[in-house]
């Protein structure tokens, strides 16, 4: 795939479902003109979405125009047709801001040109045969010019010279007929000198909608002149401004995916994508536009949360505080002792469910790997319980002989859940003459890089919302060459989570420890065990810990 932008091919992997495109390569009316003064981005195609429950923000929509005033005569009867472009002298701000009222108004789009036309007060409206700022569009029949613009002969020209006055009344003049400000957008007023960007989203804002286009175009914060905005609403896309590297991160964004029709092409509309991994957003946007979120909300699981867990496995309680009760009662158990932390933080607290789905034996088994595998079946009703109540799952290996992938492999399909995460706990990855309990095992950077990259690609392929990745550790032979991981995916979330137990002091000490070094792109995890703790901190301690632990775990 290729995506254009600017006069500037960039090359990106392929991406299932996403076709990229020139934005004017699409226009199907042939009235739907494509002037100059409009710059697009790279465009892709998205298929339709599946609704989001991300609330609405604020952004830029194709407005209701009110009706003209009769006095405005060919203007009015040319409106929202591609024979009519408002020429703006953009040299000057205030000349700028009445434009982009301007192109809404009349649905029309703005081609920006420095001024070069008559002086004030010159009695001759446009000098014939004039050689023309900018190449207007074949087919001009009318051009609204704002400012002293040269426009080339042949096309009937209509000056605006004036701007509107902040605070007052303007004077609008459109040939020999003077009007007062009686021209409003759906009940908003026109933009006053000096209006940036924002000001121009809070005047659409107020605007109705005409319902949605299939166009959406992104604008970075101060990177889309008011003519360029203006421009696109008048052809009837969307505008969101966005200042987010990610994304997956804006909320705003997911919505107007969310409700798009059958398929919706993004574009990136002005300056300050420059250095933007054009690549990377288009499966972002997939994932965007297929509307699936993590428990709490949202597609990143960090920052913005804490995720509180209950680890064990549903046979019974030898493994954990997880198979305390029945599945129902296990699920108001982490509810609540999520619920415990609020308050203390000021992030939202979202419960989990820490499963232990291969589990570490003292026999070989039937495989010799010294390690039992839960059935998808028996795991199943867990994750569809935990998806209905809005709680992460996270499934731990406990791999003994065999290696981390072989058996995340095992659990694809239920990785396939935008719910439902993976943890690697080395303490129970053996050697191929290593028993349990005889000494600590551990794993080796290349073969954890194997399920990031492995689960990372599951993940961008099923354009899921980012993935929760967790290594456990309490020694640092437990990873070895830990720098050696790969932290670039972002399609996972990577937690260490550090599983000391016993005194305090103890556990203080190998919190620090293991934390030396360690990458910033990984988050911080932590365990509380009811038994082995002595004593078991409080939610009130652990919240005290330095740096906070973005997950916390109860054993």
């Amino acid at each position: 795939m290729r995506l254009t932008r600017r006069g500037r091919v960039v090359a990106s992997g392929a991406v299932v479902g996403i076709v990229a495109l020139a934005l004017v390569a699409v226009q199907e009316d042939p009235s739907d003109v494509q002037p100059p003064g409009f710059t697009t981005g790279a465009a892709v195609v998205v298929p339709a979405p599946s609704p989001s429950p991300s609330p609405a923000g604020p952004a830029w929509r194709p407005a209701v125009a009110t009706p003209l005033p009769h006095e405005l005569g060919p203007v009015a009867e040319l409106t929202g047709r591609a024979s009519v472009v408002v020429v703006a002298d953009v040299t000057d701000r205030r000349h700028r801001d009445l434009a982009t009222w301007l192109a809404v108004q009349l649905q029309a789009p703005v081609v920006p040109v420095p001024g070069s036309g008559p002086a004030p007060g010159s009695a001759s409206a446009a000098t014939p045969g004039a050689e023309p700022d900018a190449e207007l569009p074949d087919g001009v029949e009318l051009v609204v010019a704002v400012g002293e613009v040269a426009v080339p002969d042949g096309p009937v020209v209509r000056r605006v010279p004036r701007a509107p006055s902040r605070g007052a009344p303007a004077d609008v003049r459109v040939g020999p007929v003077e009007v007062r400000r009686a021209v409003t957008m759906a009940g908003a007023t026109a933009p006053p000198p000096g209006a940036d960007l924002s000001t121009v989203a809070d005047l659409l804002d107020e605007a109705a909608v005409a319902g949605r286009s299939d166009v959406l175009l992104l604008a970075r914060p101060g990177g889309a002149t008011s003519a360029e905005v203006a421009t696109a609403l008048a052809l009837g896309h969307r505008v969101v401004l966005t200042g987010a590297d990610d994304p997956r991160a804006d909320g705003r964004l997911r919505a107007e995916l969310a409700g798009a029709g059958e398929e919706v092409r993004v574009g990136l509309l002005g300056a300050g994508w420059e250095d933007v991994d054009l690549g990377a957003w288009t499966w972002k946007l997939d994932v965007v536009r297929r509307g699936q979120e993590v428990p709490g909300g949202g597609q990143l699981v960090f920052p913005g949360r804490m995720v509180v867990a209950l680890y064990g496995h549903p046979d019974g309680p030898a493994l954990g505080v997880l198979g305390e009760q029945p599945l129902a009662e296990t699920l108001v158990r982490a509810a609540a002792q999520a619920a415990a932390y609020d308050g203390l933080v000021e992030v939202p607290v979202v419960p989990a469910l820490e499963i232990i789905a291969t589990v570490a034996s003292a026999g070989p088994g039937p495989d010799g790997d010294y390690s039992r595998v839960t059935s998808i079946e028996q795991l199943r009703p867990y994750v569809d319980a935990a998806r209905e109540a809005g709680v992460f799952v996270v499934l731990d290996l406990q791999p003994g002989r065999t290696d981390f992938l072989t058996q995340a492999r095992h659990y694809e399909e239920l990785l396939r859940e935008p719910h439902v995460g993976l943890a690697l706990d080395p303490e129970w990855r053996l050697g191929p003459n290593d028993r349990h309990l005889v000494r600590i095992g551990s794993v080796g950077a290349a073969e954890v890089n194997a399920v990031v990259t492995w689960l990372a690609e599951l993940t961008r392929r099923e354009s899921l919302p980012q993935k929760l990745l967790v290594l456990h550790q309490f020694k640092h032979s437990m990873i070895t060459d830990r720098g050696a991981i790969d932290t670039s995916r972002d399609e996972l979330a990577m937690v260490l989570h550090v599983d000391g137990q016993g005194g305090q002091p103890a556990k203080l000490a190998t919190y620090a420890s293991m934390l030396r070094d360690l990458s910033p792109a990984i988050w911080v995890g932590w365990k509380n065990f009811h038994d082995e703790d002595r004593p078991m901190r409080s939610e009130a301690e652990t919240v005290t810990l330095d740096p906070l632990p973005v997950l916390v775990t109860y054993q």
